[in-house]
């Protein structure tokens, strides 16, 4: 490197020129540094000593940092940790650090080892083979507790994990070479901080799932996941981590929709009659409830009495509903009658009269499987629903609603 020229402006606003000697040859005279500005704002060939860079918190750049420890190896500190080493106790080659193979004079951040006062920053100043060990030295710049104070920091060239980040020294002073630990951490230069539901690891951004929860992936894509249909997602959170089973949302053919009118699957009849599709039934429902009308419909085997909760059985056929049914109550029967009888259902914000006995009004009823019951059933698998709210000691304000399954 020949002589270099340097051009400043003095006091005066004129051109001035400095020589700067470099020699070329490395780590002689002034081959590689800096030089300051006088007071004249003149070049000062003068040189910053190299222990002053040294003690910079940043350090030169390595190419690879490790993701685990070292095979095993032994420590020599050197002198205060001046020229220390980490020396392979068996022969081979150093193996690739987060995928980077290493040659040598490359700098290796070392993190990871279980004797933390063996971490910091090496030169490998041998690669090893079948005769030879591996041989680590602490560089230059960071070989004294002066030099690799806290704060001290480094960014890391390359590797699978690692590549485009860089670490920094966690420990406390004052440090000690050869005895005190020497903790680095790995930052992205992003920043990021994971908030609510996401995950930061290795570099990867990623969602956090509920274990059988309402969601899961597929092929690296969120979708809604169907619980088993053996657990019912209820009301009181019970069984809030399962999802809306795929039992809930059976139809009988394409495009018929949901069962959320009531229907029995095991019968192809449909509510109410002379309907034949779930969107017939939807749209015949519909001008029903906007006319304010009653349903009408036929007793099932053994009959209704009036109060009963019905659900229905068979095509335009209505029975009693089971607390252990999964099945949908339609209404509160309206009348007492035999099977094969027609009744009518009382529409949702009627009054029933004379279902109650000695009621409370304001008190909500539920339907216990066989009566009208102020007590909420209680039993295990049992589907609670309540039919409405006691207008005076014997009559019933119909609101027909379905609450809740108890936890099996």
């Amino acid at each position: 490197m020949a002589n270099r020229k340097f051009l400043f402006v003095n006091a005066g606003f004129e051109v001035e020129e400095e020589v700067l000697s470099v020699t070329t040859s490395a780590g002689v005279g002034d081959a590689g540094k800096l030089a300051t500005l006088d007071s004249d704002g003149k070049w000062d060939i003068s040189l910053i000593p190299d222990a002053v860079f040294n003690d910079r918190d940043w350090k030169e750049s390595v190419r690879a940092a490790t993701t685990a420890a070292l095979p095993a190896v032994t420590y020599a500190n050197g002198s205060g940790g001046v020229g220390a080493t980490l020396t392979a106790d068996a022969n081979g080659a150093l193996a690739a650090q987060d995928g980077v193979t290493l040659v040598v004079n490359d700098r290796l951040l070392v993190k990871d080892q279980a004797a933390q006062l063996q971490n910091g920053i090496y030169i490998v100043t041998a690669v090893g083979d079948g005769s030879n060990p591996f041989i680590l030295t602490r560089a230059t710049d960071s070989d004294t507790g002066t030099e690799l104070s806290a704060g001290a920091c480094v960014a890391i060239e390359e590797g699978s994990v690692n590549a485009d980040k860089y670490a920094i020294m966690t420990s406390n002073d004052p440090i000690t070479m050869g005895t005190s630990a020497i903790v680095w951490t790995v930052q992205n230069t992003t920043n990021l901080q994971a908030g609510n539901g996401i995950l930061i690891a290795s570099g990867s951004i990623s969602v956090r799932l509920v274990a059988d929860g309402g969601l899961e992936f597929a092929s690296g894509e969120i979708q809604v996941k169907f619980a088993d249909t053996s657990v019912v997602a209820d009301l009181d959170g019970t069984n809030g981590l399962h999802a809306i089973s795929a039992e809930d949302l059976y139809s009988f053919g394409a495009n018929q929709g949901a069962k959320i009118l009531g229907f029995d699957r095991t019968v192809t009849g449909f509510l109410p009659s002379g309907t034949d599709t779930v969107q017939e039934a939807i749209d015949e429902l519909s001008t029903i409830v906007s006319s304010g009308a009653a349903v009408s419909l036929t007793a099932g085997a053994g009959g209704v009495d009036k109060g009963d909760l019905v659900y229905i059985s068979a095509n335009n056929t209505a029975l009693p509903l089971s607390v252990g049914s999964d099945q949908f109550g339609i209404g509160v029967a309206q009348a007492t009658v035999a099977a094969a009888a027609s009744f009518y259902v009382a529409p949702d914000d009627t009054v029933l009269t004379g279902v109650l006995s000695g009621a409370t009004a304001g008190v909500r009823y539920y339907w216990d499987g066989s009566a009208l019951t102020a007590t909420a059933p209680s039993g295990a698998g049992s589907r609670v629903w309540m039919v409405g709210v006691a207008k005076n000691a014997t009559d019933l304000y119909v609101n027909v609603m379905f609450v809740k399954r108890n936890a099996v």
